[in-house]
């Protein structure tokens, strides 16, 4: 096995660390049971250790802010890697479960919603408000976490910080400023030709910090980075901990479509590597041990050359971490690939054991509904059916007492539907499968997220997503479902209606994102989501919303306050949502 390192530059550190942050609940224990079997073939992709030292310190306050809008030139983005070619799978519509089809009301305009001091009815929307505008890149793929206090939103590629009552409490933070100090302490100077791209950010409650991750890429010296930064406390707008990661032994590729989470036992980053001179080589996982939180122990483990126990073994392309919302027995880790451009079938890993000494990676296939790449989406006007909806498969995972639910899109009639696929991780069959659709309506980059049901076993499922039809320009939508047995935990709302065409090519394509932001909020029992909509002519914008979990909302979430005094120039005291 080849050995990796994990690199960082190492200052002194200023201040201690918090070791949670305060008003955040931990996700339930659950019972361990005993897994299904793997597969015999399970275990044979590659790994290795990972070792990290220090970290540099930053002070946010000390970081100066931007304004993306006057950045001068044209947009900025990357050429991206290209779909894994050759793997099996089908757009047979056989056999799936509950495909009725729900329009999404059209005519729902998005408001100015405030929170009332009451309990509200779940999905019902609490706050509603714009997120980060254009940053001069393309695509957005805008995500959000959600601590005690704050909202961290980032983008392609920076960041703001909102108060819940939509606050702006830190404007624009262009990452590569944000990591700036680890420069230093590269393998080859920093230089024009590098960029930081494709963020992630999240909220551990089991840690009390955000964790903010994106991927690097310098292409005059050809070197691929991970950089990831933790922040010391709950709080998103004091001090941060930053790293860095670069594999001397794969310097002929460099690393595509991130996804990250963590939990108790540990922080995963995921990827997909791509040889510098062209083609996929294959799907990685990195898995860090807890003490990286306390920067204690950075040690870790890398997987490789990741293959479906499908006929032939094809490659792993797009491999998602599952945010937890509960704590698995035994002490898994989930994660989820499914084919890229159609089939009935998801591919579930399990990580078990220590995570920075020799884990344990299984994998199992599972049959799911039929899903299908449906290619482009419509919009008003003749021959503008060109925003590319990119991708079919599974762009984001949550998981919950044994199981794991994902959102995938589907070819429709005259339009794409979506939905999402509930998967028991033991008897390695999916529960059930909620789709909407409607014809001529298109759905594409479902982002999909859990919050408080009527008890841990049950939680309610949120999806936030982009809509457009030959009707209706590209608009943000928001459900939450009661756990799809029936439709019943409130309206799908149209948070951000579109107002004009959006045609902005790069590298040839009407590229409108990756992927979307869904995050629990861990102290009010609601769910927030971030999506992208299009607020003017070949603009791209964002839209923050949080809607109502299924309890009533604790005293201290009714009115969310900022420095003691509320933000709002008007308070809502209604006992129902407008």
């Amino acid at each position: 096995m080849k050995r990796l390192s994990l690199f960082v530059s190492v200052l002194t550190l200023g201040g201690t660390l918090a070791a949670a942050g305060a008003g955040a609940s931990l996700p339930p224990r659950e019972p361990a049971r005993a897994p299904v079997a793997p597969d015999p073939a399970a275990v044979h992709t590659l790994g290795g250790p990972a070792t990290m030292g220090g970290a540099v310190h930053l002070d946010l306050r000390t970081v100066p802010t931007s304004d993306p809008s006057k950045r001068p030139g044209p947009p900025r983005g990357h050429a991206q890697g290209e779909y894994l070619e050759g793997q099996p799978g089908h757009a047979s519509t056989a056999g799936r479960a509950d495909a009725t089809e729900h329009p999404l009301p059209a005519d729902l305009d998005a408001g100015a919603y405030g929170r009332g001091d009451g309990p509200d009815a779940p999905g019902d929307i609490l706050h509603n408000f714009t997120g980060q505008g254009a940053s001069g890149w393309l695509p957005p793929d805008p995500v959000l976490a959600v601590g005690p206090r704050y909202i961290v939103e980032i983008v392609n590629s920076g960041f703001t910080v909102f108060s819940k009552d939509g606050g702006l409490d830190r404007a624009y933070t262009d990452l590569e400023t944000f990591f700036a100090p680890l420069q230093p302490g590269l393998p080859d100077p920093w230089n024009a030709n590098s960029f930081v791209f494709d963020p992630r950010v999240i909220y551990s409650p089991e840690h009390g910090k955000f964790v903010i991750f994106a991927l690097a890429r310098d292409d005059n010296n050809q070197n691929s980075y991970l950089f990831f930064a933790i922040s010391s406390t709950s709080d998103p707008l004091g001090g941060w901990l930053l790293y860095w990661y670069w594999d001397p032994f794969n310097q002929d590729a460099w690393i595509d479509y991130s996804g990250m989470s963590a939990d108790a036992f540990g922080l995963y980053f995921t990827g997909n590597e791509f040889f510098w001179a062209g083609g996929f080589k294959h799907s990685i996982v990195y898995s860090i041990r807890p003490g990286i939180f306390t920067n204690t122990d950075g040690s870790g483990w890398i997987f490789w050359g990741l293959t479906w126990n499908e006929p032939g073994n094809p490659q792993v392309f797009e491999i998602q971490p599952a945010v937890p919302h509960s704590i698995a027995g035994g002490s898994e880790t989930f994660f989820v690939n499914t084919f890229n451009s159609s089939g009935d079938k998801a591919c579930l890993w399990e990580l078990t054991g220590d995570r920075g000494n020799a884990p344990t990676l299984i994998r199992n296939s599972v049959t799911v509904a039929a899903y299908a790449d449906p290619g482009v989406a419509a919009q008003p006007g003749a021959a503008l059916d060109d925003i590319e909806m990119f991708y079919a498969g599974a762009l984001g995972a949550a998981y919950n007492q044994r199981k794991l639910f994902f959102g995938l899109n589907d070819d429709n009639a005259n339009g794409a539907s979506f939905y999402v696929s509930k998967v028991d991780v033991d008897t390695l069959t999916q529960d059930l499968a909620r789709n909407l659709g409607t014809t001529d309506v298109y759905y594409y980059y479902p982002a999909v997220g859990l919050t408080t049901g009527v008890d841990v076993f049950n939680p309610l499922v949120g999806v936030t997503m982009t809509w457009s039809s030959n009707s209706q320009f590209a608009s943000g939508a928001f459900k939450v479902f009661d756990n799809f047995s029936v439709d019943a935990a409130g309206a799908f709302w149209n948070v951000a209606g579109g107002s004009d065409t959006y045609n902005v090519y790069f590298n040839g394509r009407n590229r409108w994102g990756d992927y979307m932001g869904i995050h629990r909020d861990w102290s009010c029992g609601t769910i927030w989501g971030v999506t992208q909509f299009a607020p003017a002519f070949n603009v791209w914008g964002t839209q923050i919303t949080e809607l109502a979990g299924q309890a009533a909302l604790p005293l201290a979430c009714r009115l969310i306050f900022d420095d003691g005094f509320e933000r709002s120039s008007t308070l809502n005291w209604s006992f129902t949502a407008p």
